[in-house]
């Protein structure tokens, strides 16, 4: 593990799981966008042999990937946790942590110690998510987006809200900065980078398709978020990553269903 310089004052680190970027307030006082996907004992040695001090993490959103070096560092150095407000009350409902978050007063820029971080709410994948870009122009993509290779292996993204986020992606396409770093897990350069919202927003639209063929005619909602889960080929035996499936299936099937291709009666989900 160590820190790989990407442009000016941006570089990142790359654990097994995620790309952290870092952005250099000075030699050594750095930001970090998110804080990786498990707590790093190597993340936190690195930091000490560089003799990095971290004084703030900007949070695209408080999902636990994203957060799982945050109380580390707030012990080790002090560093502050920001995050967009709306994230907050979510995260104490999903685990207690020790520390505050500060919430962001401004849903365009952020400005730690002179150096302002523009921002691009980018809801969808949290109600509250957040892109963040450095002074330099290096796009943290958080979760808005993933990495091709990542997506590839993806059965079926978390979401909070598909059409919104869909809307979100097509919002950052239309900005236009040199380097776009998605957290799990790839950095891509402009023109990488449109074909990588081609590649997500696809993703969305064939687990819809997939979901149309599975409502023939009336089915049971439970039954039906169970025969979608199998036919994306989700498999895990872990309860919470269970409990997280179904939740993003549930919000595919309420999505047709808003859009007025189905209808809801009682416990059925019953073609238009």
């Amino acid at each position: 593990m160590k820190v790989e310089h990407l442009l000016g004052n941006t570089s990142y680190i790359e654990t097994p799981q995620a790309i952290i970027p870092v952005y250099f307030l000075t030699e050594k006082d750095v930001i970090f966008f998110d804080s990786g996907t498990e707590p790093s004992d190597e993340l936190m040695d690195l930091l000490e042999r560089e003799d990095l001090r971290v004084r703030a993490v900007v949070c695209t959103h408080l999902h636990p990937d994203h957060i799982a070096n945050n109380d580390a560092l707030v012990q080790r150095y002090g560093t502050e946790i920001f995050a967009h407000p709306m994230e907050i009350p979510a995260l104490h409902t999903r685990q207690a942590v020790s520390y505050f978050v500060a919430p962001i007063q401004s849903d365009e820029e952020l400005v730690i110690d002179g150096a302002k971080i523009r921002l691009l709410p980018t809801p969808g994948h949290t109600t509250g998510h957040l892109v963040c870009i450095t002074p330099d122009g290096v796009c943290c993509l958080g979760d808005a987006m993933m990495s091709k290779s990542v997506l590839d292996r993806a059965r079926m993204p978390y979401m909070e809200n598909v059409d919104r986020s869909i809307i979100s992606m097509e919002a950052v396409r239309q900005t236009d900065y040199p380097y776009y770093i998605a957290a799990h897990k790839g950095v891509a350069n402009r023109e990488e980078f449109q074909q990588l919202v081609d590649d997500n927003i696809q993703k969305e639209l064939d687990l819809y398709d997939l979901l149309r063929q599975k409502i023939p005619g009336p089915v049971d909602l439970e039954e039906l978020t169970s025969e979608f889960i199998r036919a994306s080929g989700v498999r895990s035996e872990k309860m919470v990553v269970q409990d997280y499936v179904r939740l993003t299936a549930k919000v595919r099937i309420y999505a047709l269903v808003h859009a007025g291709e189905y209808t809801l009666k009682k416990n059925l989900v019953v073609p238009v």
